[in-house]
């Protein structure tokens, strides 16, 4: 409901279609937010400048040493979960393709001696 705003639709539909009641909708709006959420916003930040100094490549073992190097004790599923939220997705490492043979050359070929 939050991301159509009442330009769109009325408050009252949207709140009928969702079946839930306009007094339950703006309680909500303006709680307070819960301790956990402030500490994932917190560990969310901590992680997204991890992130951006990794060139985008740590994934979520590697980005759970950011907040433990601060004493917090964060496990690898919520990092996932928090990167999950804010579209964090690490670049795969292109895979090694060995280059040994250099078959377009003009030297001699050697004769197969088995």
């Amino acid at each position: 409901m939050i991301s159509h705003p009442g330009d769109t639709h009325r408050l009252i539909d949207m709140c009928h279609t969702l079946e839930v009641s306009r007094s339950g909708y703006y309680d909500h709006t303006h709680k307070a937010q819960q301790p956990r959420r402030q500490q994932d916003q917190a560990i969310a930040t901590k992680l997204i400048e991890g992130f951006q100094l990794s060139r985008q490549t740590y994934g979520t073992p590697r980005l759970r040493e950011v907040p433990k190097k601060q004493g917090l004790g964060v496990s690898r599923r919520r990092i996932s979960r928090l990167m999950a939220a804010r579209g964090l997705r690490p670049k795969a490492k292109r895979r090694f393709v060995p280059k040994t043979t250099h078959s377009n050359h003009s030297g001699p070929i050697a004769a197969n001696l088995l």
